[in-house]
């Protein structure tokens, strides 16, 4: 029976249920993740389909799910997929790939705030994030906000630094809403030592340890929605 619905109105139906759901559970990070699904042969870029999710990581709700159409990318499916979420009050957090600037216009616009890792496929942004810090390192980071953990078990240990900078300088116009910068460094220690660090860009005023945990948060779409859809549904 359900092959005979209008795949968007359910979409939409669905979402506003959902949306309802949240509200009344407290909804707040969200993030956006795609999922290729390698069982299943198509006739993409990849030779199979490819979706996006939204995914409620601190509640472990499934929000809405849309195909990315035949010739395309996971980018372009983003917008469609934020069109049938309620954002207001909610945090998106997404990767790099999905960090595009009209992304996070919409979300704002929408009502919402957004969290997004910046690497080099955003040369420009990467480049002022990365002098932000650097002149924050010559002073010392004071004023900055500053939160740290460490964790040991399965035979690792792991120190986790992670540094704020609220109204950055230098950051380009064209992105949104910007209230913040965070850089996480983590040193990580198995057999041998090493460290690596990330930066992120973020319209939401929030302190260090907050940031920490919606950065984290994020990757549970992995374990919480994309595991059960390789394993239990294969």
């Amino acid at each position: 029976m359900l092959s005979v619905l209008d795949r968007d109105q359910f979409s939409a139906c669905f979402g506003a249920w959902m949306a309802d759901l949240c509200e009344g559970t407290g909804l707040r990070a969200i993030a956006i993740d795609g999922k290729a699904c390698r069982a299943a042969p198509g006739d993409t870029f990849s030779g199979c389909p490819h979706l996006v999710n939204a995914w409620a990581t601190e509640n472990n709700l499934f929000l809405g799910q849309v195909p990315v159409p035949n010739g395309s990318n996971e980018i372009a499916a983003v917008p469609e997929l934020l069109k049938v979420l309620d954002l207001r009050g909610a945090l998106v957090t997404l990767d790099d790939a999905f960090g595009q600037k009209d992304v996070v216009t919409q979300i704002r616009e929408q009502g919402g705030a957004y969290l997004v890792t910046v690497k080099g496929n955003q040369p420009t942004l990467h480049r002022a994030v990365v002098a932000v810090f650097e002149k924050a390192a010559e002073a010392e980071f004071a004023g900055c906000d500053m939160a740290s953990s460490v964790e040991d078990g399965h035979g690792r240990h792991e120190e986790r630094y992670v540094t704020v900078i609220r109204d950055p300088e230098g950051v380009p116009e064209e992105w949104a809403g910007v209230g913040a910068v965070v850089m996480v460094s983590r040193e990580r220690a198995v057999s041998d030592r090493n460290a690596s660090s990330a930066h992120y860009l973020t319209s939401l005023w929030a302190s260090a340890d907050e940031l920490a945990r919606y950065i984290r948060g994020h990757w549970g779409v992995e374990n919480g929605l994309h595991w059960c859809l390789d394993v239990p549904f294969r």
